[in-house]
């Protein structure tokens, strides 16, 4: 199971939640169940009335009291509210008994304070989550029965406690056993590990689950493959290939390193930046070290475009082999880059061992870079040989000896924000001609796409004089979790993004003129990423995950019998 499908997974739990007037509610409505049925056997109104008010102070009390988790950000009033609906559900059954046993209302609250424990402490400090899982219902129990006039005497006040002491117990044992599991198994705390991204996931702040990536990751080396275009009388274009991954999400690690990178370049060049062989364990471990990474890139490449050994292209030709594999590759007498994708499984990443196995292969030239086209939604690949036959057939297919003069043009336009899958609406057409032929490279802002998409942009594509067209997107993270349905949103059939691809198109045959290609590379040393310790973490979690869930079920039980059960034997 790899990062993206675990995220799924249990991206679903953390929206789990209905609309928050429709949670208010179920919280009302079980608040006011619970009065009704302990009112009988009488059946008098003012009892039940009495009754639906008691437990409508302890429900407010509740609430007021959780409202101070409010201050750990992590928990917005939403959650609070539904983590108060979580408790009375999971006590329902010893409050239902404990009432006909004291005679006093909220008792059975107590009961589930071990189950609220283990689910707060996902989001904040062990410490603190004891001692918001003990105090706040105890209060909440205390004050609403004196409110109500109730005499709690000493034998009353021992049992409640007692209760609360069994069920924290509980509760503190699951957890205990949860993290000796969990450190055994992956070396890493899975409650440190789920409060941090939680924390980042709900907060928007990064640094809680950059603390992990840095203990787990290393410092590696990074390729960087490049090839300038510079233009007559315009600006170059720069197509670059970093051996990074553009993940996890949001502003974590090197999500945002794309951008970061076209910061560092402004105005000064017309950037592509493309998804390349690799996935999570190249994620840089900071957006401070994402954004270090990208000023040393921004240095290179600027320095890159300003080398003398310009040259011309050969013809750009397309592979097709078996089960759906096509690459693109453009070469030149010095470089070959190719652009890779399956349309008929689809795909979703590369082996990184891709880049060993080409840049040690003898017909290789001397700059070689790969790019993951990424628009063709599908399986991940993890095994090389799938790869080999395509790769074989293109490096047999290069014979690129001597260059001719080609032109490039570049053109760009903006979707609209009503196509919700784009982290960014700008989308960017090149275009090389070559002798009259024309090959045409779009770039869309997004997390893959769906196929059938593809498949009508290419068709939009070549109503031009087009002869070739590719697609890419870059993996693009940075946009992930935007919406309640999936973390990511691959870019899918949009009128205003296909109007906007049209325009890039039109505005980049417009501005063609005479270039000449600049091919580059460059090793970058000791940039920390995750590491293949990214897949074993979530492997482990993923089972870790799946034992926590079904042992909440016997939490459960244990929390609402066994201080039934102990209360009986002291007190009866």
């Amino acid at each position: 199971m790899d990062v993206d499908e675990v995220t799924e997974r249990y991206y679903r739990r953390l929206f789990i939640l209905p609309k928050w007037h429709v949670l208010l509610g179920i919280y009302l409505l079980i608040v006011v169940l619970v009065g009704v049925i302990n009112a009988f056997p009488l059946i008098e109104l003012g009892e039940i009335f009495y009754s639906v008010l008691s437990y409508l102070i302890i429900g407010i009390s509740l609430l007021v009291l959780f409202s101070f988790l409010l201050l750990t950000k992590v928990l917005s009033p939403k959650r609070v509210l539904g983590l108060a609906t979580v408790m009375f559900i999971a006590s329902l059954p010893a409050e239902l008994v404990f009432f006909r046993l004291t005679g006093l209302r909220g008792t059975g609250i107590l009961a589930g304070t071990g189950f609220i424990l283990v689910a707060i402490t996902a989001f904040i400090h062990p410490i603190l989550a004891f001692l918001s899982a003990s105090v706040l219902p105890f209060l909440a129990f205390y004050g609403a029965n004196v409110l109500l006039g109730h005499v709690i005497t000493p034998r009353i006040l021992t049992g409640a406690l007692v209760t609360e002491l069994i069920s924290l117990s509980a509760g503190t044992f699951y957890i205990l056993y949860i993290e000796v599991k969990g450190r055994r198994s992956s070396g890493v705390s899975p409650t440190w590990l789920l409060r941090s991204f939680l924390k980042t996931w709900f907060t928007d702040e990064p640094e809680a689950l950059e603390t992990v990536f840095s203990k787990l990751g290393r410092k590696e080396n990074v390729r960087v493959k490049v090839l300038s275009l510079r233009r007559k009388g315009r600006k170059p274009v720069v197509l670059v290939f970093p051996s990074i991954h553009y993940g996890p999400f949001k502003k974590v690690g090197s999500s945002r390193f794309i951008y970061q990178l076209e910061e560092k370049i402004g105005n000064l060049l017309d950037l592509m930046v493309f998804h390349t062989a690799g996935s999570h364990e190249h994620n840089v471990t900071t957006s401070a070290e994402s954004e270090r990474l990208a000023s040393r890139i921004a240095k290179f490449v600027l320095d890159a475009v300003k080398k003398d050994n310009g040259e011309g292209i050969c013809e750009p030709y397309r592979v097709s082999v078996n089960k759906g594999w096509e690459a693109l590759s453009l070469p030149t007498p010095s470089s070959l880059f190719m652009f890779i994708v399956n349309k008929e499984d689809g795909n979703d990443d590369l082996p990184s061992a891709l880049w060993e196995y080409l840049e040690a292969h003898s017909r290789s030239p001397r700059v070689i870079g790969i790019a993951d086209s990424h628009s063709f939604k599908g399986p991940k690949v993890v095994d090389l040989e799938v790869l080999k036959p395509l790769v074989e057939t293109v490096l047999q297919k290069y014979d690129c000896r001597e260059g001719k003069r080609f032109l490039v043009g570049y053109g760009e336009a903006e979707a609209s924000s009503k196509c919700r899958s784009l982290c960014n609406e700008k989308v960017k057409a090149l275009t090389i001609n070559l002798g009259g032929k024309r090959y045409l490279i779009l770039y869309i802002y997004g997390n893959n796409m769906r196929g059938q998409y593809r498949l009508k942009l290419e068709e939009i594509a070549k109503k031009f004089p087009i002869d070739d067209v590719e697609i890419v997107t870059p993996d693009d993270h940075s946009c992930a979790a935007s919406f309640r349905e999936a973390p990511y949103d691959v870019v899918d059939n949009c009128p205003p993004l296909t109007a906007a691809v049209e325009e890039a198109i039109k505005r980049a045959i417009k501005d063609e003129v005479e270039a000449e290609a600049v091919p580059a590379q460059t090793i970058i040393e000791g940039v920390p990423l995750a590491t293949s310790k990214i897949f074993d973490l979530i492997e482990e979690l993923a089972v870790m995950g799946s034992a926590a869930e079904k042992g909440l079920v016997a939490l459960l039980i244990i929390v609402n019998l066994a201080p039934i059960v102990l209360y009986l034997s002291i007190f009866s």
